[in-house]
């Protein structure tokens, strides 16, 4: 625990960040009951409205590194951070021609967000403190998907737009308040000896290799509780309130068990690591969630 102490204030304020945004993240909860419920979408066509978020979110993790590291981390996180807030609270009166396109931009923005958050976290701790620095900041996510399920289901009762228009004005409250406390960063130089471009870095490194394949097959069946679980629990007569509990539970286990490891002395991972600086664009992104 005496790593935890020796973190930065900045390490902190960004877990404070990520505790508020991921309590009040209903975007991701919600939006699939929303389009087959209020916006009266068949299952297929609010799949592929709700889908084309995690495409833009997936193609943001892969290139959206790139951004920060040209042009700092901390001002991309704000830029984007403050066009997801303001796309979600407008959620509410966008047709659904038009969320199909915004979605996409959500997706998009909101991983170059969490990416300019994992990045300046990494880089206010010495390398070899960043497992601690991680797993707090993985633990703050956790801990608000532990509150804001049943919040969400709580808001829910005054009809979905609520949801959307808090997780809009929430983040834009949070870009504010977190804009004060973090530092200006220089952008990453390209080290003479680095990869050039994503793929050839992808391939150089053997553990990123062995490890995509993996996050793919277990991201298709986690995502599976936003869309899939749901839908099941509404068509079978439960209440919201099942689905968030379920939810919450799931999260409570992670945040329980997940700090403990990642700390745990012999836990480091045995793959070889990256060197520390090597700059984000180099494999699209700055940091993992």
């Amino acid at each position: 625990m005496h790593d935890l102490r020796d973190l930065s204030r900045v390490v902190w304020v960004l877990a404070a960040g990520r505790l508020v945004s991921s309590a009040s993240a209903f975007l991701m909860l919600f939006l699939v009951l929303y389009l087959t419920g209020p916006r009266g979408l068949g299952v297929v066509p609010a799949g592929v409205v709700a889908g084309s978020n995690g495409v833009g979110a997936l193609l943001g993790n892969l290139t959206g590194g790139r951004f920060g590291d040209r042009h700092g981390h901390r001002r991309v996180l704000l830029l984007a951070a403050s066009v997801v807030g303001v796309l979600t609270a407008l959620i509410p009166w966008q047709p659904v021609w038009l969320l199909a396109m915004t979605m996409p931009v959500t997706g998009y923005l909101g991983a170059v967000a969490s990416l300019g958050q994992g990045a300046l976290a990494a880089l206010a701790v010495p390398a070899g403190s960043r497992r601690s620095s991680v797993a707090v900041s993985r633990a703050a996510s956790n801990a608000g998907f532990v509150i804001g399920p049943p919040v969400g289901a709580l808001l829910a009762t005054h009809g979905y737009d609520t949801l959307f228009v808090v997780d809009g004005v929430l983040t834009l409250v949070l870009r504010h308040v977190t804009s004060r406390f973090l530092p200006d960063e220089a952008p990453v130089a390209r080290e003479p000896d680095a990869p050039a471009g994503l793929w050839r870095a992808v391939r150089a490194d053997r553990s990123l290799l062995l490890l995509l394949p993996g996050v793919v097959l277990v991201d298709l069946v986690y995502r599976q509780l936003y869309s899939t679980l749901p839908l099941y629990l509404r068509d079978h007569g439960q209440p919201l309130a099942l689905y968030t509990l379920l939810v919450a539970i799931g999260s409570a286990l992670i945040l329980a068990l997940e700090i403990p490891v990642a700390i745990w002395p012999g836990t480091a991972p045995r793959f070889p690591s990256s060197r520390p600086d090597t700059p984000s664009w180099q494999s699209g992104s700055s940091s993992s969630d």
